[in-house]
């Protein structure tokens, strides 16, 4: 992917800033994620996109034009997410790239019915992996299902326990818990839905070791996490925790301490480092483009790779850049290499029953040992 940069000021065309039509100006896109929120705050999304822009605009942009990116930070509330979506629609946005909304339903509606893209989520609910406006390269939160086949292969765990933070997407999790246990041969002993104002795990961590557990899952929030692992560490206990990949940053593996060492990590994305050829182009950018960012996560690098997405498909585009014609683009791409995938395609649902814009469901695992994250692999679930 890094190495069509060179091709993307030669390969002809126009591109034009959001639904106008317009062929001057740069090409408009937005970003919808919450920068800042009381429970979940990411404002490593907004760098690792912006990082990208930069880097895509110092090569020549999108057959010559420039790309803008417009952030807009939806505070984990559904409410600034459909406003970030309205938003969209006023600024008239070529596609929403790179993002993670908590309640997709709303945005992805409004954004539907505006004919405008949604590139590279985190798909984070049902909607997202199956609106017609999502166009995702990677597993999001379906990979959780792959959660419990890690807790059996790696921890050695066919007793598992579920932690949730007190959501509406608690029910959803579950499901793809159940559904991942049930192709893994894996049972599930203890389900635990955290209250959102709870401050000690330790009766949590109590609970699962009551109920037999052998490891906890959790797609938890980092705040909840830190907490999960504090719990286990003044516990002594030996349960060893699978975590969403996502919520868990350098800086949070560094407060828990040893209780961290040893849990696992998945991901739909391979490892923000340099270890592994798509993660050092995206540190190399950061470092470049934004050196004051020091987090580098999965997620931003989800964040990075949808934008240079967005260039691969346009790049080919001789019509203006409308989000009805990078819609159109996008609904076109077959058998396409990006990036680490082999064959995206867009014109045929995915793999995952259910959830048909789930088109690549590999997740990636990695291993938290003596404080940093080892890369150990990939597997499909599905």
């Amino acid at each position: 992917m890094v190495g069509s940069l060179a091709c993307l000021t030669a390969c002809g065309g126009n591109a034009s800033a959001g639904g106008e039509g317009d062929s001057t100006g740069p090409i408009k896109i937005m970003q919808i994620a919450p920068y800042q929120s009381p429970s979940f705050s990411l404002p490593f999304m907004k760098s690792s996109i912006e990082a990208a822009a930069a880097e895509l605009n110092e090569a020549g942009g999108i057959n010559g034009r420039k790309v803008t990116v417009v952030p807009c930070d939806s505070k984990y509330d559904p409410n600034e997410e459909l406003r970030c979506a309205q938003k969209a629609v006023q600024e008239k946005a070529a596609a929403v790239v790179g993002g993670l909304m908590m309640n997709g339903a709303q945005a992805l509606a409004v954004l539907g019915q505006a004919k405008i893209p949604s590139i590279g989520a985190d798909a984070i609910t049902p909607d997202d992996a199956k609106s017609p406006a999502s166009f995702l390269f990677d597993a999001g939160l379906p990979g959780y299902a792959a959660m419990p086949a890690v807790a059996k292969e790696k921890l050695g765990a066919t007793r598992i326990a579920t932690f949730n933070n007190e959501s509406a997407t608690v029910k959803t999790n579950n499901d793809y818990f159940k559904q991942g246990a049930k192709l893994a041969g894996v049972k599930i002993v203890s389900s635990v839905t955290i209250p959102n104002d709870a401050v000690d795990y330790s009766q949590f961590v109590a609970r699962a070791e009551a109920d037999g557990a052998q490891a906890i899952v959790s797609p938890m929030t980092s705040e909840s996490n830190l907490k999960l692992f504090k719990a286990l560490g003044t516990a002594g206990s030996k349960l060893r925790v699978v975590l969403s990949a996502s919520s868990v940053t350098p800086n949070l593996v560094k407060e828990a301490g040893s209780a961290a060492n040893g849990s696992w990590l998945v991901q739909g994305t391979p490892n923000a480092a340099g270890d592994n050829q798509w993660g050092a182009a995206y540190v190399a950018a950061m470092e470049k483009y934004e050196p004051k960012e020091k987090v580098y996560s999965g997620v931003g690098l989800r964040a990075y790779y949808a934008l240079r997405l967005f260039a691969q498909v346009m790049e080919k585009e001789s019509r203006p850049a409308t989000s009805a014609n990078v819609w159109d683009a996008f609904s076109k791409v077959s058998n396409m290499k990006f990036a680490w995938i082999d064959d995206l395609d867009f014109t045929k649902p995915g793999p995952v029953p259910n959830l048909p814009r789930v088109v690549s469901s590999k997740v990636f695992m990695l291993q938290i040992k003596n404080g940093k994250f080892v890369p150990a692999g990939d597997m499909n679930p599905f």
